[in-house]
């Protein structure tokens, strides 16, 4: 007996799952005494990755010894990969339960002990007590007497109470004395098969968590998509549960089944986004004897993310005892109240000090006032004079009480850099005179886009060049400033936008043309105000009469000798007055009138190879820029005036 086990486990050691559909279950006493079914079944079961389409095949039957024609029970239908397929049978004398909804039905009566099933890919009637060839998919003989099986032998025999089962489904050696054993019939058809959905349970989250990933499977292994009742709480994205706000939201799993499983019942867990904590502090606060209360503020510590105090619901509310007859002393500053739906609030109360003036030196900020916002960055901090100071120590915190702060000792108006946007600060002073600090000052830093705007061409500037360089708002820690044109005033459409340094040179606009021109840079993505400009009338479009005049004019001019090249960075005069500055320059001249002869006079100006680069009028009333888009080299400029033609040159580096 240890002998034959050891046999069978090496041969289960070895076994293949077949790709194709096997005989998986045989029971011919079907109604029978003592019978557990009324009908006689064969179960198939497909061990394959693909649905197999069985119309057309059939399961055919012949007793254990027979060597004439086979019996036929035609199938139809697909059998789904990993699916089992009920064929039931003959019955016999109503003994037994009645089986599962089967697939398909036929009429042969087997043997309860012993015969020969075989399946088959047609419907073409097998004879012969073994039949052989391709259209056999697989056969089964049971019973000690069957003359036809696969392998050494047959498989043992069933019985009333018993079938013949492989060991494992699907598991295949081509053996059936191996593959089969008896066992408790059980019948199982190709019907949709019920799953659940297991649903790992949610845990309260609070406003400000980070996204998660939560945990659903269906018992089928398939696909589980999730849902939340309320998006504004908590959205998902696959499993992942990213929170918006406090609140209950729902999240629903579901499965909706295929083919081979029906739909799971819906799982539905119920998300609790608990409030963040924030605290809310009193800003210390110091007024004279006789003196009403001043403004009391308050701080806040806890934000998530770009939440900002402009946003609370309704903010707490702030007193003091202390009255106009209140005696020197310090005095708590209390808060109570104040609703958020994404906050819960912890009050801290602050310090109202009521003082005798002498108590307190007389020094103060006086820029930026108390409350002030949006400030700008770099800040520059004035204070009040104070006879016989010679020096001011300036302290900036983020925090009331000072516990860090930034420091600059000098004189009474100091500039801070290193501060940060959108952010609230506490400013307070002190001289050599005394080490008591004076009142506290509080201001808000603006947001960068604040401080985010073109410096030239500046604004409703007319005659700007079509390829002008534009100068953008130095903004503390930008490295990146994006420069947007466009010729609508929102900016839409077609437009050119171009990233670089706060100096950037733009290229194609068109002459005579409103533009319209905002930035931004890498610390916000939010743009700055919008200005305008118009960029200077086209040479080519002067009346005829003007440009011939000057061009006649200038061709008498053309035979006088242009002067030479002037020294490095030192202007060139000419009889009429005009002065070019700097020449040679590298990025831009400035032609200017330095006499009281201020007029218009026509300019014509050529390269080397007498390309004309600018030909018009011009009012040397104010400085003329010019230059800019040239290419480097040497320019003739003639000019023509009412009593006098002269002709000098420059030269571009």
């Amino acid at each position: 007996m240890k002998n034959i086990l050891l046999i069978l486990f090496s041969v289960l050691a070895t076994v293949s799952f077949s790709q194709q559909v096997v005989i998986n279950e045989v029971y011919g006493a079907g109604g029978n005494s003592g019978a557990a079914f009324r009908n006689d079944y064969v179960e198939l079961f497909n061990p394959g990755s693909l649905p197999v389409e069985l119309s057309g095949w059939s399961v055919q039957y012949a007793s254990a010894t027979a060597t004439g024609t086979w019996q036929v029970a035609v199938l139809s239908g697909l059998i789904q990969p990993g699916r089992y397929y009920l064929l039931q049978l003959a019955a016999g004398a109503g003994n037994g339960q009645a089986l599962p909804t089967a697939d398909a039905s036929g009429t042969i009566g087997m043997s309860a002990s012993a015969g020969k099933v075989a399946l088959v890919n047609s419907v073409t009637v097998l004879t012969g007590n073994c039949p052989t060839g391709a259209q056999i998919i697989d056969r089964v003989g049971y019973g000690s007497s069957a003359n036809c099986f696969d392998g050494t032998g047959p498989s043992v025999s069933p019985s009333a109470t018993l079938s013949i089962m492989r060991r494992i489904a699907g598991a295949d050696t081509d053996n059936n004395t191996v593959d089969f054993q008896t066992v408790v019939p059980n019948p199982q058809n190709g019907q949709p098969m019920d799953q659940t959905i297991s649903f790992s349970p949610l845990q309260e989250r609070r406003y400000g968590d980070p996204s998660s990933v939560v945990v659903a499977t269906a018992s089928s292994g398939l696909p589980v998509t999730l849902s939340s009742t309320d998006q504004s709480v908590a959205s998902v994205d696959g499993f992942t549960v990213t929170i918006h706000s406090a609140g209950e939201t729902t999240l629903f799993a579901r499965q909706g089944g295929d083919a081979g499983f029906n739909a799971a019942p819906e799982v539905g867990q119920a998300l609790r986004v608990n409030k963040a904590i924030l605290t809310a502090t009193a800003d210390p606060k110091t007024r004279f004897v006789g003196e009403v209360n001043p403004v009391f503020t308050l701080s806040y510590s806890g934000f998530i993310g770009a939440d900002a105090p402009g946003m609370i619901d309704l903010p707490p509310t702030l007193a003091s005892s202390a009255n106009l007859s209140s005696p020197p002393g310090d005095y708590p500053i209390t808060l109570s109240g104040g609703t958020d739906k994404n906050y819960g609030f912890v009050l801290v109360p602050g310090k109202l000090t009521v003082a005798n003036p002498v108590d307190v030196p007389d020094v103060y900020i006086t820029s930026p006032v108390d409350g002030m916002t949006d400030v700008a960055i770099p800040i520059t901090v004035m204070v009040l004079p104070v006879r016989q100071a010679k020096l001011f120590t300036i302290q900036i915190s983020k925090d009331a009480s000072f516990s860090t702060f930034v420091e600059k000792t000098g004189g009474r108006r100091q500039s801070f850099s290193t501060l940060d946007y959108n952010t609230s600060y506490f400013v307070r002073v002190r001289t050599n005179l005394s080490e008591a600090f004076g009142r506290t000052t509080r201001f808000v830093t603006g947001r960068p886009e604040q401080f985010t705007y073109l410096l030239s061409p500046s604004i409703s500037t007319s005659g700007v060049d079509v390829s002008p360089r534009m100068i953008c708002n130095p903004v503390v820690g930008a490295t990146a400033y994006t420069i947007q044109v466009s010729t609508a005033s929102d900016l839409t459409g077609m437009s050119i936008v171009q990233t670089g340094l706060r100096s950037q040179w733009i290229t194609g606009l068109l002459f005579s043309t409103t533009y319209y021109v905002r930035v931004k840079t890498d610390l916000s993505p939010t743009w700055g105000p919008t200005k305008s400009f118009v960029t200077r009338p086209d040479p080519g479009a002067e009346s005829s009469a003007t440009l011939s005049t000057l061009r006649q004019a200038v061709g008498q001019a053309s035979s006088v000798k242009a002067p030479g090249a002037m020294t490095e960075q030192e202007p060139q005069k000419v009889r009429m007055g005009i002065v070019a500055y700097p020449n040679p320059f590298t990025d831009a001249f400035v032609l200017m009138c330095n006499t009281a002869e201020k007029k218009k006079l026509f300019l014509r100006i050529v390269n080397v190879q007498g390309v004309e680069v600018f030909a018009g009028e011009v009012d040397l009333t104010t400085q003329l820029q010019l230059g800019v888009d040239w290419t480097p080299g040497v320019y003739i400029i003639y000019g023509l005036g009412k009593e006098r033609n002269e002709v000098f040159r420059v030269v571009k580096r």
